[in-house]
Order: structure tokens, then sequence, then C-alpha cells
């Protein structure tokens, strides 16, 4: 394999004269994190100080297993001996001592990509621990959507900025945390963080700048250690742009909500952005020439309905839905309009009232905007709770 040839590599290369020696930076992180934890004199052949420590290290765990084929590696590529010389030593044959490096070649590959792989999924879950817990158990009609922006994220340079749109309960925050998840483990971020915009009742320029404030503050203290005492915020926010600049981290943003809010932190954060990214969830969607990678969530289409109605019949228990039929179903599209959440309520209604009733409920209030079907949703469920519940 491709690893395997570059580990062989990087051996034969440490005492050839004249070399600065093979490094594997660009295929382990474990050497990165070497090279990177390195100053001083050391910097002068970082590459190849960084190589040897990662392989000496798995060669010590090769001796555990197969202490002849540890020999013959160091034998031959720390020591600089010839086969010859190592057959003499080992009182085997050259032909032998071919066949232990092979294997043992093999073994010290499958150890570093064992090493390389623990590594890659410790830093993959203190990534995810930026993230709030999933407010999902599936996603559901999003999976295209969720390839293309993740891809879009993991790709250098632009975009930079990208927004999910769309009305209320659409999806945005499920897809943007189930993006996020997808991404932690390319490693491409060092980091990922997760913050919740603050949204005032009613828009205006001022409103947008504070709810900036209390972002950008909250980033701040996410991100930079305690500066001096006396620092100014201009040197807290110098400090921030110069971090991101610096470093690739993610920073997701849920809970835009008003148009002048979105355009504001738009604005605001193509000045933080390169190499860190910013993935944006606003009910807002400003003109085509906002700087940002747009994509607007559209409600379900039927078969994802069907899904999603039957998962949450299965997740609840009820089982009223296992047995619907395809018009019920398709009942409860129409009057929903394939919207995630109001599907959710509507499946949670139906462990304590009967299908025709929320559908009834549902088609008399002509509920018109999103946000009144939610509240005719949250009322019937109102109605079915104890007077103790509901007190």
């Amino acid at each position: 394999c491709q690893l395997q040839s570059a580990v062989h590599e990087a051996l034969s290369d440490w005492t050839r004269s004249g070399q600065t020696g093979a490094d594997l930076s660009s295929q382990l992180l474990l050497v990165r994190e070497t090279l990177a934890g390195m100053t001083g004199e050391q910097k002068e052949f970082a590459a190849r100080q960084a190589t040897y420590e990662v392989l000496e290290e798995a060669l010590e765990r090769l001796a555990e297993q197969d202490e002849t084929g540890a020999k013959v590696l160091r034998f031959r590529f720390f020591d600089g001996e010839i086969t010859r010389q190592v057959a003499a030593r080992l009182h085997a044959s050259p032909d032998q001592v071919n066949r232990w490096q092979r294997l043992a070649i093999e073994n010290l590959t499958s150890l570093l990509m064992s090493s390389e792989m623990k590594r890659r999924e410790e830093l993959s879950q203190m990534m995810l621990e930026g993230l709030p817990a999933a407010p999902y158990s599936r996603l559901f009609g999003f999976q295209v959507l969720q390839t293309e922006i993740a891809g879009q994220l993991l790709r250098q340079g632009e975009p930079l900025v990208i927004a999910l749109s769309g009305i209320g309960g659409i999806g945005k925050t499920s897809l943007a945390d189930a993006v996020a998840r997808l991404v932690a483990p390319a490693l491409v971020f060092e980091r990922i963080i997760w913050l919740r915009a603050v949204t005032e009742p009613f828009a205006s320029e001022e409103s947008a700048r504070r709810s900036w404030a209390q972002f950008e503050s909250a980033l701040c203290q996410a991100l930079l250690a305690d500066g001096d005492e006396g620092e100014s915020r201009e040197a807290v926010q110098g400090r921030l742009v110069e971090l991101l600049h610096a470093r690739p981290i993610l920073v997701c943003i849920d809970n835009l909500e008003q148009e002048e809010q979105t355009v504001f932190f738009l604005e605001q954060i193509r000045r933080l952005a390169g190499p860190s990214k910013f993935l944006l969830t606003t009910r807002a969607r400003p003109t085509v020439s906002a700087p940002a990678y747009f994509r607007t969530l559209e409600d379900l289409e039927f078969a994802a309905v069907t899904e999603l109605l039957r998962h949450q019949d299965r997740v609840t228990g009820t089982d009223v839905l296992k047995a619907a039929a395809d018009d019920d179903l398709q009942a409860i599209y129409e009057v929903t309009g394939g919207n995630p959440l109001a599907l959710r309520l509507v499946a949670g209604l139906s462990a304590v009232m009967s299908l025709q009733d929320i559908l009834h409920g549902l088609e008399t209030s002509q509920p018109g905007p999103i946000e009144d079907m939610y509240q005719r949703l949250y009322w019937e469920a109102w109605q079915t709770l104890t007077q103790e519940a509901q007190s």
C-alpha cells in the first residue's frame, strides 16, 4: 500500500549520506503533531527528526510482538548494515533476513495505521464535544445536500462562508449539525465551535450590532486564552482575527432570523474567514449578491415524509402510523407541506389523538404561516395533558 511504501522509503533514507531524510508528515497526523511540538535546534531537521521519533516508538511496540523483525529493521536501517551483515549477526540466510524485513515493515505499517486511526478518532471526538446534543435521531431528505455542503467546507479556499436558509422547523439546525459531524473526522479543521445567535424581537441595525457583539464575545471566550487584565476590546478582536486567519477552525452560527441581522453578520464574518470557515443557519435569504454560499432548504418530498413519520412512530412506540394507509400519510403531507417539525408534532399527537381529528383540526384552522401551524399543533398537544400536567 501507499503508506507501506512510504514507511520503507523513510527507513531507507535514514542512513543515506547527504539526504535530509524522507518524512511521513504528508500521510501521518502522528508525524505532523510531533513536528508541531518541536522547538529550537530541532527545527533544522524537523521533518527527519519527527519521522524518526514516530518510527522509533512504533519499532518499540513492534519488538513486543516480533522481536526478530524489529531487530532486522534496526540493524538494516538505523545501523546501516547490509543484508549479509544482518544475516551473520542473526545466524540466518540473507533470504530469511529479507523475508523477516518484508514482514516487519508490513507489521510496522499496521501498527502506525492503528495508532493513526486511534489518534484521529480522539481528535474527531474532541471536536464533536463542541457541538450540542444532536436535535434528531436520524436525518431525512437532506442527505444529498449534507454531502454537498460538507464537500464545500472540506475544499481549500472558497467558499469560506456557507448559509443554510429556510422557514422555521424546516431542519436547518439538524442539517448544520449533521454536516459538522460529517466533516469532523477529516480533521481539516482544528476545532469546531457552535454558537447560537441572540435575536431580538424587533429588527434594526442596532439590534443586529448588539447580536453581533454578543456573538463575537462568545467566540473570543471559546477560542482565546485570557489576555492581560487591561486589554482593550480592539486588542482582543485583533487576536481573534489573527487566530482565525492562522488556524483552520469551523464556526457554526445557529438561529439567525432577521434579514438585517443576517446581512450584518455576513459583512462582519468576511473579515474573520480564511482559512477558518463559517456555517450559518438563517430564516432570511438576502439578495443573491450576499457574500456567502447559500442553500435554501425546501419541504421534504413525500417519500422522505413517509420515512420520517414511520421512524417517529417507532421511536415513540405508538405504532399508530405503522398501519396508516398511504392516503392518510398523503393527507398529513398535504396539510403540513412536508415540514419536518410539523410532521414530528403530528406523529407525537397521533399517540393520543386519531389522525382524522388531527387533520380535521389543521384543515379547519387554515393555519397559513408555518408559525400558526406550530401554534395549532402545540395547542392540540396541550389539550391532551391532564390538568395536573398543565399546572
